[in-house]
């Protein structure tokens, strides 16, 4: 058992230690999201346990305290729901997170270690990874770019910068620019089209089709982009084709808990189509929220990334 701040972490699940009832289980877990917020006191970390029943449980490491004890505590508790959920429903920023944070402390060895050796970009690539995961985005990009300038190829480097633009809330064309650079030397890699079409869809481009076609053609079974192509259908309210795709991801889904989530989005399309008083609420609850609190995690989990039109405002940072 693990304990952390105000939850409690055990091999059935995680529970809120003063109260007891407030609980989701392991095998209910339906996305795992970590967002980088901006509190009165700076930026720092929430991460959010969702379960298929739309409970939420949320925790939080402020980027203040940086003690050895502190990374450790919040290090154990992201290997704790590593080792608890499936790999495929946990956002890359939580394995982002959980990767990086034990080596904050160990910044000053990195340093000296980089001056003896200022041309080896993995080490320039490892500290920027540690002041990236530290929130010190500045000095996390001017170490890309000094990769960048001794290997200009280096797409690890490229999409590093892509993805920190988007804990700094940069603008979505911008991002979206650098991973069409991406896409242009790997015309066929799977993960450059995935971001592409959820971003694409959530700034409603019409290249988001082209996008997770392609992607589709590579990978038949592709879940994320058709939750994507769903949510974009969605926003431009061609609601028969959204629910087509979401009825096609039940069909294709070797997850029940896949399935379970686009049949709840075909349920809440079903009801903003039909209920005018919901469909005003739904999206007064959009217009509050800026685009990043739905990407920051980039990419979210598929339970995550239909979470939005299945109704599931996740309210957390922007999520990080």
């Amino acid at each position: 058992m693990l304990k952390y701040k105000r939850y409690r972490f055990d091999d059935a699940g995680i529970r809120k230690r003063l109260r007891s009832n407030h609980a989701i289980f392991w095998n209910e877990v339906a996305d795992v999201t970590t967002v980088v917020a901006d509190g009165q006191y700076g930026n720092y970390y929430e991460t959010t346990v969702g379960s298929i029943s739309r409970r939420e449980i949320t925790f939080r490491w402020l980027s203040g305290t940086w003690s050895a004890r502190s990374l450790r505590k919040y290090a154990a508790v992201l290997d704790f729901i590593l080792r608890a959920v499936p790999q495929d429903i946990i956002c890359d920023k939580t394995k982002f997170v959980a990767r990086w944070v034990p080596g904050v402390t160990q910044i000053d060895m990195q340093e000296r270690a980089l001056r003896e050796e200022p041309f080896n970009t993995e080490a320039l690539k490892s500290l920027a990874n540690l002041y990236w995961v530290r929130l010190d985005l500045r000095k996390g990009r001017k170490l890309f770019h000094r990769c960048l300038e001794i290997s200009p190829d280096d797409t690890e480097a490229l999409e590093s910068i892509a993805l920190l633009d988007i804990d700094a809330e940069k603008e979505p064309e911008r991002v979206i620019a650098r991973y069409q650079d991406l896409l242009t030397r790997a015309p066929g890699n799977e993960r450059y089209l995935r971001v592409l079409t959820t971003l694409s869809a959530y700034i409603g481009s019409e290249e988001t089709q082209e996008y997770a076609r392609r992607l589709l053609e590579i990978k038949a079974d592709e879940i994320d982009a058709r939750f994507a192509l769903s949510f974009y259908f969605f926003e431009k309210e061609a609601f028969g084709r959204a629910k087509a795709v979401l009825k096609e991801i039940e069909r294709v889904a070797h997850d029940d808990r896949v399935r379970e989530v686009a049949k709840e989005g075909i349920n809440y399309i079903e009801r903003y189509e039909a209920d005018a008083t919901f469909r005003r609420k739904e999206k007064a609850k959009r217009a509050a929220h800026s685009v990043w609190w739905f990407i920051g995690a980039l990419i979210i989990p598929i339970a995550g990334l239909v979470a939005f039109i299945v109704g599931i405002i996740m309210e957390i940072i922007k999520k990080e």
